[in-house]
């Protein structure tokens, strides 16, 4: 295993106010960021409302550019949004707002923010923070612009796609709490109930590398992205594998939705040759899942002492 990032994940800091007195409330850009968010149900907007007041917008010259190419960034530690001078604001406002709404600093300069927590010069959920905020960002305003679908369908489509799925573990309206919560920890302690702490941080540490050496790279290393989603993959199967075995084995899922289930984790296992993002594949794919699927086997079963539980081919 990889050496993780040394961030002491912990809980982001909680506050007992809230700052609903800022006339920007009234501004339509804002407006319809808050009315079209909580159009469901409504969302935690604590951090939003108390970040608010404060918040810059800056137009900025291409020639100055935005770290990775990007047309908009959120500046987590001094709460403002930049956003090149020739891109509509209208496109990509609302991906930054997702940020501000999630992002918190504690006493010593620590940052929260979604799923990110950044301490000094170190950080962790940079992959999955920027996943599920693009995720958001399609659930509640890809009806912005014109422009807006084609961007988003083109824009951090792996890690996104890994948020999805990690979403679908853990349920969409928890999700979206944590994420509002700043609560990286609250997301890790799900994932490690069936796996472990160290696991579930090493797949938080996975989606951060796809991010920095994939999706913003100038020179993307397709075949180290293609490594970690494979690890990324096995880690989510063996989450599965373990939430079903458990339910399975404590009778609260019959025989056949058992092996509905089964049927599902090995698609995960395989999902890796079918993701449409990556434009080659690997040779050695064909062989290589096999031995992940075995790996994943071997494990629970001896968890569990279930040896009639191990995936057929």
């Amino acid at each position: 295993m990889e050496q993780l990032i040394e961030v002491n994940i912990s809980a982001s800091p909680t506050l007992d106010y809230c700052n609903l007195n800022s006339k920007r409330l009234n501004h339509p850009m804002i407006k319809r960021f808050v009315e079209d968010l909580n159009r469901d149900r409504k969302k935690d907007m604590t951090f939003f409302y108390n970040n608010l007041e404060a918040l810059r917008i800056k137009r900025i010259n291409k020639a100055k550019g935005i770290c990775y190419d990007a047309a908009a960034q959120y500046c987590m530690n001094n709460n403002i949004i930049e956003v090149i001078c020739s891109d509509r604001i209208d496109t990509y406002i609302d991906h930054e707002l997702l940020h501000m709404a999630s992002t918190i600093l504690d006493e010593d300069g620590n940052v929260y923010s979604g799923f990110i927590q950044l301490k000094g010069q170190l950080g962790i959920g940079y992959g999955i923070d920027e996943g599920f905020t693009a995720v958001l960002d399609d659930r509640y305003f890809m009806h912005r612009t014109a422009e807006k679908e084609k961007i988003n369908n083109n824009t951090y489509c792996v890690v996104k796609y890994l948020a999805k799925m990690v979403e679908e573990f853990v349920g969409k309206e928890k999700m979206e709490d944590l994420y509002f919560e700043a609560n990286l920890l609250g997301l890790v302690k799900i994932l490690a109930k069936y796996t472990s702490i160290e696991a579930a941080t090493q797949f938080i540490h996975n989606i951060d590398m796809i991010l920095i050496k994939f999706e913003q790279a100038r020179f993307r290393d397709y075949f180290f992205c293609l490594k970690k989603f494979s690890e990324c993959m096995l880690f989510m199967a063996e989450a599965w594998y373990a939430r079903v075995t458990e339910l399975y084995m404590d009778g609260k899922i019959n025989d056949e939705e058992y092996e509905a289930c089964i049927v599902d984790i090995k698609k995960i296992l395989h999902t890796q040759i079918e993701l449409q993002h990556f434009p080659i594949k690997s040779v050695k794919l064909d062989d290589y899942y096999p031995k992940v699927k075995n790996k994943v086997d071997i494990k629970l079963v001896k968890k569990y002492k279930r040896k009639d539980t191990t995936i057929t081919n």
